[in-house]
């Protein structure tokens, strides 16, 4: 049996607060979007943004701890369970959005290599129907030499071309851009080592194509 859709009370309380606070949690994960399918990234903001400026009209479904915002043209967006984000367009277009705390997605890509000194902080994958987005942060106990070093001689080993290195290599970090393919398979990203407070971090951001 079907369960009954909730109209939130009016924008001042704290509860619809909340809820427009889901919501632009779901629009900024899913404005990700925009990097690999911008048709898709286009009507999640422009649903989420809608939603959000509606207040007193969100209808909510909450069943099994997820919650799903439903529009009047068939759209939806899902907070599932275990906090997987889903937007679904009027045309049965799908994308998602898990992000893990302390540990990689599962569906985190093989293809990029790990150095050994590495500890994850958090990763996410955005999965779309034209390919996806990878990201992921950690911490390190090496400098910022070796593992700059590392990535140049291990991405490569992997299948990628570094295209380029921005700034140079200073104890306080590097940054370099890599990808492989061409025109429509192209993928690639951007690598960024860097020292925060004491701490060496390596961030990556990288696209995946279907």
């Amino acid at each position: 049996m079907d369960t009954p859709s909730a109209t939130p009370p009016s924008s001042s309380s704290g509860s619809n607060k909340k809820i427009l606070m889901i919501i632009l949690a779901v629009v900024l994960g899913l404005g990700l979007l925009s990097l690999i399918g911008g048709w898709i990234a286009a009507k999640a903001v422009g649903f989420g943004l809608k939603k959000a400026f509606e207040a007193g009209g969100v209808k909510i479904d909450e069943r099994g701890g997820a919650v799903s915002f439903s529009g009047k043209d068939g759209e939806t967006m899902k907070i599932g369970e275990d906090g997987t984000f889903t937007f679904t367009d009027n045309e049965g277009n799908t994308a998602t959005l898990k992000t893990e705390e302390g540990r990689l997605p599962s569906n985190f890509s093989r293809d990029f290599p790990i150095h050994g000194s590495t500890t994850v902080v958090s990763g996410s994958v955005v999965d779309a129907p034209k390919g996806e987005l990878h990201t992921a942060t950690w911490t390190s106990t090496a400098a910022v030499a070796e593992l700059d070093a590392w990535y140049k001689r291990e991405l490569p080993a992997k299948g990628w071309t570094i295209s380029s290195s921005i700034g140079g290599t200073t104890d306080q970090g590097s940054i370099m851009a890599f990808g492989r393919g061409e025109g429509d398979d192209q993928e690639g990203g951007q690598l960024t080592i860097q020292v925060d407070d004491g701490r060496v971090y390596v961030h990556v951001l990288f696209t995946v194509k279907k």
